[in-house]
């Protein structure tokens, strides 16, 4: 990633997801950090049948006032869609916001002139379902993508053959 962001640095991986059990809320969420959740394979790893909700902690200060928070923000709501989990995203500068399982935004933190760059802090009260029913996405990952590209190069590939059959069974 050093050479696509901004950001300064080294990082290492952790070995695994590790959920978050907070036993006196009775909830499991799994944190997704800074840019984490725009890799939607990295999600689905860190939600299991228990999770109860994503939270993205990022730091999107060195994109200053522009588009980027909001396009970074968008990728974190995908995440909660493909997942069926809700997300509660926390930025130092740009989106703080809840989006709830089907990607709707539901809560955003605003400044007194109603900015989301400003300084502040939000409480959300995050509905959270009894049943965990996993999307099609969590269970079998990319194994959908994938299909529609192999049909798609198999069409493709049959196109191709039957205008050089064509070209070839052609008067000359």
């Amino acid at each position: 990633m050093k050479y696509l962001t901004p950001a300064q640095g080294s990082f290492t991986s952790g070995l695994s997801p590790v959920p978050f059990k907070l036993s006196d809320l009775q909830v499991t969420t799994s944190v997704l950090i800074c840019f984490e959740d725009i890799f939607p394979h990295l999600a689905r790893e860190y939600v299991k049948d228990d999770t109860d909700f994503l939270v993205n902690i990022t730091n999107n200060g060195w994109f200053d006032e522009s588009a980027a928070q909001w396009q970074h923000a968008t990728s974190a709501i995908f995440r909660t869609i493909e997942n069926g989990v809700p997300l509660l995203r926390c930025s130092n500068n740009g989106l703080t916001c809840w989006v709830d399982r089907f990607g709707r935004i539901r809560q955003i933190l605003r400044d007194n002139k109603g900015s989301v760059y400003g300084p502040g802090f939000m409480m959300a009260e995050i509905p959270l379902s009894q049943v965990h029913a996993r999307t099609f996405y969590n269970a079998h990952g990319d194994v959908f993508g994938w299909i529609c590209a192999a049909w798609s190069v198999l069409l493709v590939g049959r196109k191709l053959m039957a205008m050089q059959k064509r070209k070839s069974f052609s008067p000359r």
